[in-house]
């Protein structure tokens, strides 16, 4: 509710209940006769409440929203009824309350106050989206694009999420750069998809600026310039966004022969990783391991590969794993490797199962009796831990409704 409708929200509200207590106050009700002192509180609330439903009634749009609101929460002298709640706002939606459709939309899709029914709740999304709200449109999109592939239409999708990117929103700008980079069922369209990202770029949003970097550096749908690339990695780097931080130590530690600038890509990497990215520690574990333009150091790529293992990412769990089967780079720890292959196996590493079937081959019973409690122990520690894993994800928070 916008602050001109809160003021009015606001008024009416203090009108009935200053008029209310008045009365109450004197003990009398509006026709005169005395009251007990006691319930002359609780009177003014009823009386007020009367008159709320009578002006609801009248068809006065703030005194419905009202009447809604205090149905659905309830009060001493409101019982709670989500479902008279739910009738007075479809009531406010008709008379083009966008505010109203929506919250009905939600609640149909919830089973709040109202039968559970997406088909319903869709079409009062679809309203309140036609009467202007640009986080309905938003919402139409992402379920048109990213719902049951049964009920996907991407052609919907685009019309939705162009109509808020339209109203300035700059998730609904990103998600159709997606969108036109290609998803199965829908044609690529770099150039487009270049151009949503850039609006989405003036007002601030990160993700797009990756994107966007992506495509500078490839040359896909914008002519390739490395320094545009280098410049929107940057801009969505300094803002304090990790996967950013991974996007611009990539640039940096790539080049053909050799690296655009080794010494600044490791350093975005250390960034990176302090701020908690799996992706980056790994990162850093690989470039230490391999040694290419940097001294080969085990001891460091070690300290990193366990460091990206502690916090979940399945792909240094790996090549711990392999690492202490292999003897070589580590001392030979057949107990080791076990476990941590077997945690990568659970989060999904397909090669992780031979490298653990290897190690199991090497362990007597009392070794393998030892390896799953570690494994059962390390589950449990980590529990509520969620690194970022295989893949430098975009983060979705920043590419909702804005």
């Amino acid at each position: 509710m916008n602050l001109l409708r809160w003021t009015a929200s606001f008024r009416l509200t203090l009108g009935f209940t200053v008029i209310a207590l008045a009365q109450a106050v004197c003990g009398q009700t509006p026709d005169g006769p005395k009251l007990p002192a006691s319930n002359s509180l609780k009177s003014a609330m009823i009386l007020e409440m009367e008159q709320l439903r009578e002006k609801a009634e009248q068809g006065d749009l703030e005194a419905i929203r009202l009447l809604a609101n205090r149905y659905y929460s309830g009060s001493s002298s409101v019982p709670k009824d989500r479902k008279a709640s739910a009738e007075w706002l479809a009531k406010a939606a008709k008379l083009g309350d966008a505010h109203a459709a929506i919250q009905l939309a939600y609640r149909h899709d919830r089973g709040d106050g109202v039968e559970r029914d997406p088909k319903t709740a869709l079409g009062w999304f679809e309203r309140a989206a036609h009467l202007g709200n640009v986080q309905a449109m938003w919402t139409l999109g992402a379920r048109f694009s990213e719902g049951p592939v049964e009920e996907r239409d991407y052609t919907a999708a685009v019309e939705w999420y162009r109509r808020a990117g339209e109203h300035g929103d700059r998730g609904a700008m990103f998600r159709l750069g997606q969108l036109y980079e290609g998803r199965p069922g829908f044609r690529k369209d770099y150039a487009e998809a270049a151009a949503w990202y850039f609006r989405a770029v003036e007002l601030g949003e990160v993700n797009s600026m990756v994107m966007l970097g992506l495509l500078y550096e490839d040359g896909k749908g914008v002519p390739k310039d490395d320094e545009k690339a280098e410049a929107l990695f940057l801009q969505a780097a300094e803002s304090g966004y990790a996967a950013a931080m991974c996007y611009l130590a990539e640039f940096y530690c790539g080049g053909c022969p050799q690296p655009r600038n080794i010494e600044a890509g490791l350093s975005w990497y250390v960034k990176a990783a302090e701020h908690g990215d799996s992706d980056a520690m790994f990162e850093l574990g690989a470039i230490h391991e391999r040694g290419r333009s940097i001294e080969r150091d085990m001891t460091a790529a070690s300290d990193w590969y366990l460091q990206a293992a502690e916090a979940g990412h399945p792909r240094a769990m790996l090549r711990l794993g392999q690492l202490y089967l292999a003897g070589e780079d580590l001392p030979g720890d057949p107990v080791a490797a076990f476990v941590w292959a077997s945690l990568s196996d659970m989060r999904g590493d397909k090669l992780a199962d031979t490298v653990r079937d290897r190690a199991k081959e090497m362990l007597s019973s009392e070794d393998l009796r030892s390896a799953h409690a570690l494994i059962e122990e390390w589950t449990s520690r980590h529990a509520s831990k969620n690194g970022r894993g295989n893949g430098q994800a975009l983060n979705p928070a920043a590419a909702t409704s804005k």
